[in-house]
Parts: C-alpha cells; structure tokens; sequence
C-alpha cells in the first residue's frame, strides 16, 4: 500500500465535527499532545523566527504557540487536504499549504529558522527507517538553525503494530551518519511521556 493511502486510512475516518483534535490526529489526550509541543518550545527560541511545522494536521502547534504568546513567521504543511482545510478555517490568517513536501518540496535551503514534526513518523509504513532519515536530510537542508521531531520510544508499554517504534541510539546512529558536519548538538529528551522522545538538531 502507498504512504498516502495509509495516510489517508488512518486519518480520514477521524476527520468529524465531533471528535476532539486530539483523537482525530491519533494522540491519546489533549495534555499528550500538547506535552509534545511544550518540549520544542521549551527548548527553541521560536519567537519572530520563520518556523516549519510538517504533518501540521489541525494547526494544533499553532494554537500552542499563540497561546504563550510566541509569535513566529509560522507556515504549516500537510499531506491531507481535509486537514489543511480545517487549519486554515481556524487560522486564515497564516500559512497553511496542502503539501507532500517529500514528493514536491517547492522551499530553497535554510527557508526556516526551524523545522518541526510531530507525529508523522508514528505510523507504521513498512519503511520507517528510510523515511526517517530521508527526511532528517531534507529538513537539514530547510533549517537554518534547529530541526526538531518526536517518535515513539520502542520502551512504550502499550506497543501497537499500527505504529513504529524507534530506539534512540539508533537514531542518534542515523544522524551521525548523514551529518556532514553541519550540526552543532544532537540532544535526545525522554521521559516527559511514557511513549514518546524528542530529538533536537541544532546546525553550526
């Protein structure tokens, strides 16, 4: 089966009225979800600086971020155009594209102060690994200063083979590898959940 139409399965049954965005984007609460985006800013200075949220699903980060009052130059970009739809009903006035940015990427090197995902690599595609460091690569070449993503922890107690399950040192692995001595830091948080990491790149 093609990325896209497991993209599209997992995702679009979700996209009703009635549920939460935090169910229809696969997230196990609201306070989970946004636990994710805490960590980026916590860690980031984001404010006034160009930001690139990947897989932006409902705008969710977004509404983080004008919640504590951080005011990027904020684009996001997903693959499903439902979910773009509904981020720019709530958020006319930013950048929301419909965007398979790993088939078409149509930004220039170092566009954005920081590159930012949540999520998209959860799912099981049958080619995580591959993914993973295609678009580590690619978000190298975008980010000017910080590239930043979650995955599931293979220690998560409530594994499911719907999704992926990533090692951190095989991740810190992968990266030594592709880094062609751009990256100032890799550093790795854990333990904020039970299920989740955070990887944080800063470029020299």
């Amino acid at each position: 089966m093609k990325k896209l139409d497991i993209i599209r399965n997992y995702y679009e049954p979700k996209l009703r009225e009635d549920l939460p965005d935090f169910r229809t984007l696969g997230w196990e609460s609201r306070e989970a979800q946004f636990d994710r985006f805490r960590i980026l800013t916590e860690n980031v200075e984001l404010n006034g600086h160009r930001i690139l949220d990947v897989g932006c699903g409902l705008g969710n980060l977004l509404e983080h971020l004008k919640a504590i009052h951080e005011t990027p130059d904020y684009t996001g970009v997903d693959i499903l155009e439902h979910m773009v739809e509904r981020a720019r009903a709530k958020y006319p006035e930013y950048n929301f594209l419909h965007l398979d940015i790993f088939a078409e990427n149509s930004f220039a090197e170092g566009d954005f102060h920081t590159i930012y995902s949540s999520g998209i690599f959860n799912i099981n595609m049958g080619n995580n690994h591959d993914f993973l460091k295609d678009a580590i690569k690619l978000f190298l070449a975008l980010a000017e200063k910080y590239v930043v993503f979650n995955l599931l922890h293979h220690n998560s107690p409530d594994r499911d083979e719907t999704y992926y399950y990533f090692h951190p040192e095989e991740v810190v692995k992968m990266i030594e590898d592709i880094n062609n001595n751009k990256l100032k830091s890799i550093k790795i948080i854990e333990h904020y959940l039970q299920n989740d990491f955070t990887v944080i790149l800063e470029k020299k």
